[in-house]
């Protein structure tokens, strides 16, 4: 009797372990029997996974929460953590308003922080009352 209960115990207690299998992956996390303890499961629910398709873009899916330039991650996403916005390439004197987000961290050129500073090379005159010209 004690070796058939022992024997239930062991049975039930080998199909509650999950494993890792090698078909796991970030999109089958949710299957905890048989991906719960893969390290990108891990890394996905504690927040520090960044998909291979991640990009300044996606930062508001959860694959993407890890890329913010720790862990070896790539540093799409950092700036969610501090201002809150960014100057990406693409940024311009015309984007600094209609792309907030994106073009909202710059401070140079162009210094969306302190649109004052804005003096584009077309501005003279007749145009100074133009919120592109309020610099020159």
């Amino acid at each position: 009797m004690f070796r058939r209960c022992a024997l239930v115990l062991v049975a039930l207690a080998a199909s509650t372990n999950a494993e890792c299998l090698s078909w796991c992956n970030p999109y089958t996390c949710a299957d905890t029997t048989n991906c719960d303890t893969c390290s990108t499961c891990a890394d996905l629910d504690a927040g520090t996974h960044c998909a291979s398709w991640c990009n300044d873009y996606t930062c508001s899916s959860d694959y993407c929460t890890g890329c913010d330039g720790n862990n070896g991650n790539p540093d799409y996403c950092g700036y969610l953590s501090g201002t809150g916005s960014r100057c990406l390439s693409w940024c311009n004197t015309y984007t600094c308003t209609s792309s907030p987000v994106d073009c909202g961290g710059c401070t140079s050129s162009p210094n969306c922080a302190d649109t004052s500073t804005f003096c584009e090379g077309w501005c003279n005159q007749w145009t100074t009352d133009s919120e592109f010209c309020v610099g020159c």
